[in-house]
């Protein structure tokens, strides 16, 4: 509970989902003033705290020096629950170190939940981010239940893109990512927003398994597989010395990555292009499943021509009937999607037949006329 009344995503009239929470920040007590763990749900055990405890952004820990700044990242704790941390500044700091007091909430998901919302922290960061207002910030609730969160399918179905001037280093990390190479990502005018949009092109199973972040800095203990952040060259040196990581700066060109994926990048920019990026965002909400580059590519093709077929001719249908003609399935996703083309071809076919005899009616009209 915070003040007596549940922190909630949405309204009761929601289907909601559970978690455990607890907040991480400074505050003056008879504890003392450090940063620590300062209420949690009942349901938050002693591991978990000492894990987040470890690794949770305390002062001067967000990229960003400036008022209203935010910072998020999501893992995996050793206990298999996933973590999410939505960090920002709350009020001066109160020590005579100076600068921002950094708050964060902790929301830790079960396996089964966070599969449920598609694995999609920015689904959850939009959810949540304002479950706590300035006052609440600045004097913390001492206990909390559990928190809810809204099931809302509108993120899988609208996507994400990111800005034309940023769409080709975000191409090239999502194909990173894919191929599984840890990045350390440095400079990116909008952060968020290229997260956003790789996120939204990564299937729900890589999401799950993934650990990321954006606004923190980097720390050994925040030692995450894509990190958005900012550092001099000095401390890339060190953490690329260090670290087994791959670092790319937004200032230089495009990182060129020999991935097995490419079929399903180029697919996922062409959307980020055009503006669509429901489909791409769509299929990565249902492939809870691990998936090889193939079945991607597959899937690519599938999307694209479901998309062509309202508008086909008979041969454009026949073409792609061929193409998806004794495909391989090994997930439900694409069994679902090959029925779906089905179902779109039959009635396409309908419809041209339908025109076809409305113009043969027509033309006799116009003969009959004429005589």
């Amino acid at each position: 509970m915070v003040g007596g009344s549940s922190v909630n995503a949405k309204d009761d009239a929601v289907a909601t989902l559970s978690f455990d929470q607890a907040i991480f920040t400074s505050i003056r007590s008879p504890m003392g003033e450090g940063y620590r763990i300062v209420a949690a749900s009942k349901g938050v055990t002693p591991d978990e705290k000492r894990e987040i405890v470890q690794c949770a952004p305390s002062h001067g820990s967000l990229s960003s020096t400036l008022n209203e700044a935010t910072g998020m990242a999501c893992f995996t704790l050793n206990g298999g629950r996933q973590c999410v941390f939505l960090s920002r500044t709350a009020g001066i700091e109160h020590t005579a170190r100076g600068g921002f007091r950094v708050f964060t909430h902790v929301c830790l998901f079960d396996p089964p939940v966070f599969r449920r919302l598609s694995c999609d922290l920015f689904a959850i960061e939009d959810a949540l981010r304002e479950c706590f207002d300035d006052q609440q910030m600045k004097k913390p609730p001492m206990c909390l239940e559990q928190g809810r969160i809204a099931l809302n399918e509108t993120r899988a179905e609208r996507g994400a893109a990111p800005s034309d001037r940023d769409l080709g280093h975000a191409a090239r990390i999502l194909a990173a990512v894919l191929a599984e190479r840890r990045l350390l990502v440095v400079g990116a005018r909008c952060a968020r927003d290229v997260l956003s949009a790789v996120v939204g092109a990564l299937p729900a199973y890589t999401r799950r398994r993934w650990s990321l972040s954006y606004g923190l800095k980097y720390s050994p203990g925040r030692r995450f597989d894509l990190m958005f952040t900012e550092a001099t060259n000095i401390e890339q040196t060190r953490i690329l010395r260090d670290h087994d990581v791959t670092a790319i700066n937004w200032s230089d060109q495009p990182l060129q990555v020999d991935s097995p994926y490419e079929d399903w990048v180029s697919f996922v920019e062409r959307g980020w292009k055009t503006g669509r990026t429901a489909s791409a965002s769509q299929i990565c909400a249902g492939l809870t499943e691990t998936c090889d580059p193939v079945v991607l590519a597959c899937l690519a093709r599938l999307s694209e021509d479901l998309e062509h077929v309202a508008e086909a001719d008979r041969s454009l249908l026949r073409e792609i009937e061929r193409r998806h003609a004794g495909e391989s399935v090994s997930i439900e996703l694409h069994q679902r999607m090959l029925a779906d083309l089905r179902k779109a071809t039959e009635r396409r076919r309908w419809q041209i037949d339908v025109e076809e005899q409305a113009d043969a009616e027509a033309e006799e009209d116009a003969i009959l006329g004429l005589a």
